[in-house]
């Protein structure tokens, strides 16, 4: 966990992640910004624009409330609000329940998600107004019992009704002190 006084690159990434992303629940309806949709690049190449979501440090709490809201209502856009509300509320709010790890969701068998899955480490760069960040990042193909694939699928199918748990998971874990 992210200490709430640590003024450390980890932290620093992680509040503007919350900002951002807290703007986005709150104004766009959640769509994704470009500082939420990094540039992936693999041995110096660009392979890929991807969604990512910041992982909560302890996501049970989390992934009950969105399988919850999924399971109560067939209702899309009933769905889409309750996530909104949820987000909207105190999500965000505070930064230090982040790990500072970011998922992607892909089609499972998606050309980019294997060849990420097996390199030692990748780049993702984000960029939004006048921040940019680079992270080196190690990755990992997370399988279906893992808390932070159970996280982004219930995340991602409030917003994406059809989503089925057909879906590969990846995990970016920035090595902090390559930042």
């Amino acid at each position: 966990m992210i200490s709430t006084m640590d003024n450390s690159t980890s932290s620093k990434f992680t509040y503007w992640q919350c900002q951002i992303r807290k703007f986005s629940v709150r104004n766009l309806e959640a769509r994704p910004t470009s500082g939420i949709r990094p540039e992936l690049i693999l041995n110096g190449d660009s392979i890929a624009v991807i969604t990512t979501l910041l992982v909560p440090e302890s996501p049970d709490h989390d992934i009950s409330h969105l399988k919850h809201a999924y399971q109560k209502t067939f209702d899309p856009k009933k769905r889409r609000e309750d996530a909104l509300k949820y987000l909207q509320s105190e999500f965000y709010q505070f930064p230090y329940r982040f790990s500072g790890e970011l998922t992607a969701l892909a089609g499972k068998g998606s050309n980019w998600v294997q060849r990420v899955a097996d390199a030692d480490q990748v780049e993702l760069f984000f960029e939004q107004d006048s921040r940019q960040w680079q992270l080196s990042c190690a990755t990992e193909l997370l399988s279906m019992d893992d808390q932070r694939w159970q996280f982004t699928l219930a995340h991602n199918q409030l917003f994406n009704h059809t989503l089925t748990t057909n879906v590969d998971v990846i995990l970016f874990k920035p090595v902090w002190d390559q930042t």
